[in-house]
């Protein structure tokens, strides 16, 4: 249900109630990774910094379309796998895609986006558990299988 305000409010009125804060026995002292996407996110743009011919050896440039399909991904995926993802292993390729690598215990998975579909693995002491090619990209929502691929990333 939407609520429409019918008279202004004061955010001194917030500040007047007495506040009580948590006693520091209430603090918890543990890390907490709030914006971890936006570190992989500002990689992700610096990608159009590139230009053909990035590497000396003929290397194509991200699109547009590619390095906005890398952002959706990971707006799409889990906050806790995010937090999984190292800056090193965020990366593109001679071909113009972008590379993500996620690591959790044994396994990796490896994401290559382009400009209309992705591709991705999941092995495990060089074994592969599930491969996925060539599936159209949807920046609303992961495929299913994608999905299944990412829990047997996080068992």
């Amino acid at each position: 249900m939407n609520t429409i305000l019918t008279r202004p409010v004061s955010l001194f009125s917030l500040l007047e109630k007495n506040i009580s804060y948590p006693s520091t026995n209430e603090i918890h002292s543990e890390p907490v990774y709030v914006y971890a996407s936006n570190d992989i996110q500002n990689i992700i743009l610096g990608f159009t910094q590139l230009e053909n011919n990035w590497d000396g050896q003929g290397a194509c440039a991200p699109s547009e379309s590619a390095i906005h399909n890398a952002l959706y991904f990971i707006g799409l995926v889990p906050d806790v796998v995010v937090a999984l993802i190292e800056k090193e292993d965020v990366y593109c390729t001679a071909h113009g895609t972008i590379i993500i690598d996620i690591e959790n215990k044994s396994k990796i998975l490896s994401i290559e986006i382009g400009d209309h579909s992705l591709g991705c693995f999941l092995e495990s002491s060089d074994d592969i558990l599930s491969r996925k090619d060539h599936e159209t990209f949807n920046r609303y929502n992961l495929s299913d299988d994608l999905v299944k691929i990412i829990q047997l990333l996080m068992e």
